[in-house]
């Protein structure tokens, strides 16, 4: 009865060990499968972004971000309303957060040390990623909670800065038609 148990319980510690293991595999492949693919956008994009132009930052950071938070999809519009509001601060601060992350993965990916741990440099582009990220919310979440102070006291917000209004190349010109 008690070898009965014993290996049991050895069966059992062996068996969470393999699971154990083959988490780490599934972690380790996923890392590279985001290496691969955030590879491949700085190799297609970087070179050919202007990372003062705010719509191709956007645009570069989006396809680096793609493989490591594609649940951010629903957040790049109120980025991008960012981008084009009238708070210049608002505006410089976004744009130093994607920059930062973009020259980061760019800098990590071209590091001949990481070239040798390639499982470290993924770590560290998805952390830099995720910090970006975090940082991006942040900024929104100020942004709306200004609005909404600003709204209870009846004025709009980004109506005292700046009055330049940032256009992509695509939209500048363009007119809007008048619904209703």
């Amino acid at each position: 009865m008690h070898l009965r148990v014993a290996s049991i319980a050895t069966l059992s510690f062996l068996l969470y060990e393999a699971l154990a293991v083959i988490d780490e595999l599934d972690h380790g492949v996923h890392l590279l499968a985001t290496l691969l693919h955030v590879q491949r956008a700085d190799y297609r994009l970087f070179a050919a972004t202007d990372l003062s132009d705010s719509p191709q930052l956007l645009r570069l950071y989006r396809a680096l971000q793609a493989p490591v938070n594609p649940a951010l999809e629903g957040v790049y519009s109120e980025v991008d309303r960012m981008l084009t509001a009238r708070d210049e601060q608002v505006y410089e601060e976004v744009c130093a957060v994607l920059r930062d992350a973009c020259e980061g993965v760019h800098e990590i990916l071209h590091d001949p040390l990481e070239e040798v741990h390639e499982l470290a440099a993924a770590a560290k582009i998805v952390g830099l990623l995720d910090q970006s990220c975090a940082g991006l919310l942040e900024i929104l979440r100020r942004r709306a909670e200004a609005e909404a102070a600003q709204a209870e006291a009846g004025v709009g917000v980004g109506d005292a800065g700046d009055s330049r209004r940032r256009t992509s190349a695509g939209e500048a010109g363009e007119e809007y038609e008048v619904v209703g």
